[in-house]
């Protein structure tokens, strides 16, 4: 939600064809959002840069948060739509810890087993299970369920996929599975 705001303001000047102002930009949002160190957690650099953005904000709310990656330089879905995917589960589950008083922790595998098939969990602490409403997560922010949530199933299922939430002692787990060459052979 916040990537997504950021990429509304360089849409915005990309629009005006202003790349000084895309520079600028971008230079700000380094200097004030990302460490000056990058992690090399894998060979994609945009997982990268994703995976040590919302690495920074955990850390900034004392959240522990473990990436293990195993991810090659070229996936095989579309980089824009693993990063939203991506992005959206991250800043959820750093959501969900700072609601939470205490220590709080997230985990985070990546794997990509052949170049056609990709896994990603996202599993942290939860001391009260989520809401459910019509087989849809209730969202925390607002009344009704959550889009966040949905954005991941649909991603999931257009590259034979799925998803599943669920919640059990204290822990609420996200586990993906995208096999864009395959047939759809994952129950969400």
């Amino acid at each position: 939600h916040d990537l997504r705001q950021h990429l509304t303001v360089l849409s915005g000047y990309a629009a005006n064809k202003d790349l000084d102002a895309i520079s600028d930009y971008l230079a700000s949002f380094r200097k004030h959002m990302m460490p000056e160190w990058l992690p090399a957690y894998c060979e994609n650099h945009a997982i990268n840069a994703i995976l040590s953005y919302y690495a920074q904000i955990a850390e900034n709310a004392g959240t522990t948060l473990e990436i293990q990656a195993q991810m090659e330089k070229e996936i095989p879905v579309p980089e824009p739509e693993f990063c939203v995917l991506l992005s959206n589960l991250l800043e959820n589950a750093i959501e969900a810890c700072q609601r939470q008083a205490g220590s709080s922790q997230i985990h985070v595998r990546l794997l990509q087993t052949c170049p056609s098939l990709l896994s990603l969990t996202v599993d942290n602490t939860c001391p009260e299970p989520p809401k459910w409403q019509n087989n849809s997560l209730h969202s925390s922010k607002h009344n009704g369920t959550g889009i966040g949530t949905r954005s991941v199933k649909n991603i999931a299922a257009r590259y034979h996929g799925g998803a599943r939430f669920e919640w059990k002692n204290g822990m609420f787990y996200v586990s993906v599975l995208l096999n864009p060459q395959g047939e759809d052979q994952f129950e969400a």
